[in-house]
């Protein structure tokens, strides 16, 4: 994936502190014809580029995943569950979590994690160390000082 432009919007963590993006999905260099074409017209095609196309193209990722999993388990993944399989099998591209997030979008490899047929999930998907006051809390900052340690178990 060498030369590909990945991420296109500013980057940098939340106000939590979690690293945005998270994954990286086509959002790109694709043109669809309208549902009103008219023959000779070709204005008629629209292009689709940034989370325009690549949300739907994740939303749809996750509904093979949901269904992949659904048909291994008996019963559809939480929404933790479902996120840590897209996350987990993401291809990395070798950039900082601040441009690529967990990766780019592989859907085999997700379905494969969702069927238990390859790989490793691991959960939670990401990991923020720091706290606050000795809590964690998801929807609070997340600070370390200087010589401060943390650790998690996955």
């Amino acid at each position: 994936m060498t030369g590909v432009q990945t991420c296109a919007l500013p980057i940098w963590p939340t106000p939590g502190g979690t690293p945005k993006p998270e994954i990286l999905a086509i959002g790109q260099g694709m043109a669809a014809v309208a549902l009103n074409k008219v023959d000779g017209m070709d204005s008629t095609y629209n292009f689709w580029i940034g989370t325009e196309h690549s949300s739907a193209i994740t939303t749809g990722a996750l509904a093979l995943i949901y269904q992949a999993y659904y048909e291994t388990n008996g019963v559809f993944p939480d929404v933790t569950t479902a996120r840590s399989l897209l996350m987990s099998g993401a291809e990395d591209m070798g950039a900082d979590v601040l441009t690529q997030g967990a990766g780019f979008l592989n859907v085999s490899r997700a379905i494969d994690l969702a069927t238990d047929a390859d790989g490793i999930s691991i959960t939670p998907s990401m990991w923020v160390p720091g706290g606050f006051d000795g809590n964690r809390y998801e929807s609070f900052a997340k600070l370390m000082f200087p010589g401060e340690s943390d650790d998690m178990t996955f």
